[in-house]
């Protein structure tokens, strides 16, 4: 649970680099965090972008290498999670709304007719649902898979075959303790655009236990009989 392998390391280092660069800035030059490296478009957002785009790489890689070890179950949720995270990786720069400067459809104006950014959690909020439910949620889904799944993946067998069975991975006590460590840090940063430096720690996170997981023996040739 604790062994770390060299793919994390790059993605601890990027972790640790980026993450107490931004705590120094936010309490030397706080205009600077928030005007510069926590806003659209900044810093923390693309880096977030390339951790998410790095996952999705990751699951597209294991379904071509491991098309003739697993079966279709297997391969279909690689794809499947490699999709979600191409996903991911667009909502996190509104689909390229900022970068083309293209205008919002409709669907993702609110009530007051203000236009949103296009991103499915706009249009949940257009929708009605609120930051507060829907941040809930994610936290919820969050504490789940990090603190609930490796204790049922390690106790119960029959959890352990479907979360194998369905290709997903298990985070390690090193990802956990890194990620509670970030947690930290970010209590530490004085300033409402806090959210995006956490999203970056949790998508480098998420980076470094999708690359290598508990159950890595499931997502490796090696571990196969040919």
């Amino acid at each position: 649970m604790f062994k770390i392998k060299w793919t994390e390391y790059i993605s601890f280092f990027v972790i640790f680099v980026i993450g107490i660069y931004s705590l120094y800035i936010s309490r030397t030059d706080l205009a600077y965090f928030d005007n510069v490296l926590s806003t659209h478009n900044g810093l923390l957002e693309w880096f977030t972008f390339a951790g998410l785009c790095l996952i999705s790489f990751g699951y597209f890689y294991r379904r071509k290498v491991l098309s003739n070890f697993r079966d279709k179950k297997f391969l279909t949720m690689l794809i499947v999670l490699g999709i979600f995270y191409v996903i991911c990786a667009l909502e996190e720069v509104s689909w390229g709304q900022r970068l083309f400067g293209w205008h919002s459809p409709e669907m993702f104006r609110d009530a007051n007719s203000v236009l949103l950014e296009t991103n499915f959690q706009n249009w949940l909020i257009a929708r009605g649902v609120s930051h507060e439910s829907w941040n809930l949620f994610l936290r919820g889904v969050l504490f789940f898979y990090l603190f609930a799944v490796p204790v049922f993946y390690l106790k119960v067998d029959k959890f352990k075959n479907v979360i194998d069975a369905f290709a997903l991975p298990v985070p390690k006590a090193t990802h956990i303790i890194i990620f509670l460590i970030l947690l930290i840090i970010t209590l530490f940063i004085p300033s409402d655009n806090k959210v995006q430096f956490a999203e970056f720690c949790l998508t480098w996170v998420l980076t470094a236990l999708t690359l290598e997981p508990y159950n890595r023996g499931m997502f490796s040739r090696k571990s196969l009989v040919r």
